[in-house]
């Protein structure tokens, strides 16, 4: 989108590292004097209205999700070298578009929750909420309400507050907490 260029995305930090993700340009590493260190290819990212999540650093790996373009996922990257720890595609991201016509997409960067079964990677999807374990990226539970007669668009990642999670579904969308 001509107003959504490849630097859209926030870059993480954890003090010895610094990691980009530029959509279709790719999840790049560097050190903190600037030398690349490692870059992945997660294919092209499309979306009319282009991409805007942010990694996030989550220990010793990079956890990405995207919401917008033909495939829909999150993934976990080791930050020391770049391997691909585990990759989870979700259903209907094959388009902008749901059946009926609605725009789809989500925008929003992935957020930790700590919780008495340990910590959950929590994903603002363009329908709802999904928990993944970040050692495999098994989805442990899901929420769904963030849709509207309006479409399928999220752009504000969740907010984790005491013992309760809030999401916010886009464009006058409904808001969640679970």
């Amino acid at each position: 989108h001509a107003s959504n260029p490849y630097c859209a995305s926030t870059p993480a930090c954890d003090g010895r590292s610094v990691v980009v993700w530029h959509g279709s340009g790719g999840l790049h590493c560097y050190s903190l004097a600037g030398d690349a260190l490692w870059s992945k290819d997660f294919g092209e990212i499309r979306h009319l209205w282009g991409y805007g999540n942010s990694p996030l650093i989550a220990g010793d790996r990079v956890i990405l999700y995207s919401g917008a373009g033909a495939e829909h996922f999150a993934a976990a990257v080791r930050i020391s070298d770049g391997e691909v720890l585990w990759k989870t595609v979700f259903p209907g991201g094959e388009t902008n578009e749901t059946p009926d016509g609605q725009l789809t997409g989500s925008w929003a960067t992935p957020v930790v929750l700590t919780a008495p079964a340990g910590h959950r990677v929590v994903c603002a999807l363009p329908t709802g909420l999904a928990a993944l374990d970040p050692a495999d990226g098994r989805i442990v539970w899901q929420s769904e309400g963030l849709a509207s007669e309006r479409g399928k668009l999220v752009y504000a990642s969740p907010v984790v507050t005491g013992d309760a999670i809030v999401a916010m579904g886009g464009y006058r969308g409904p808001m969640l907490a679970v």
